[in-house]
């Protein structure tokens, strides 16, 4: 069968192919806000006359400057499509997705994966107030509270998202603590 052979920066990723009469596409796309690079490779799979299943085999997030080759080849062996109740989640800040972390945190249209909590903390443990990839203006306001910069003692920021060092400590607790709850994404609560 032809199939899909996709490598992102030289790792091979993927490879996947459909028999006739099922199809596949492989969408690349950018949004401008929210600030989105990502790619798709999905099919059609037809189970009967009647009806088909839409499948996925990869769902990523890329980043400027990522090398994305998709090789065509014959082959009768391709990989699984992903799990069909697999939801995926991207983080606001890094945008990695649910393969990619252990944890989201979520907020209203927010969430924080546990390795940009991590990496903020690790900010505050050295002294440093702020993450220094996006300004952050007095005029901003926390992603998941709202409260805004003056109102903080520090605030973080990545891909145009802010989050105070209250929510921050939140976050932390649902990560690392022991109020964890079963799958990958905690809504983050005032009674936390």
């Amino acid at each position: 069968m032809m199939a899909f052979e996709v490598f992102v920066n030289g790792k091979k990723v993927c490879t996947a192919g459909v028999r006739k009469p099922d199809l596949m596409d492989a969408m690349l796309w950018l949004t401008a806000e929210p600030r989105e690079l990502s790619f798709r490779l999905s099919g059609l799979i037809h189970q009967t006359d009647d009806s088909s299943e839409i499948v996925n085999w990869l769902k990523r997030s890329l980043e400027i400057g990522d090398e994305l080759t998709i090789r065509v080849i014959e082959s009768e062996i391709v990989d699984d499509p992903l799990p069909r109740r697999q939801i995926l989640y991207s983080c606001s800040f890094c945008l990695r997705n649910t393969l990619e972390v252990e944890k989201f945190i979520s907020g209203k249209g927010v969430r924080i994966c546990n390795v940009c909590v991590t990496d903020f903390l690790k900010i505050t443990e050295n002294g440093g107030e702020q993450d220094t990839t996006d300004e952050v203006s007095a005029e901003d306001r926390c992603s998941f509270c709202a409260k805004p910069r003056v109102e903080v003692a520090a605030m973080f920021s990545g891909n145009d998202r802010r989050i105070c060092d209250c929510c921050l400590a939140r976050c932390q607790k649902g990560v690392f603590g022991d109020a964890r709850r079963n799958g990958k994404v905690r809504p983050i609560h005032d009674d936390d």
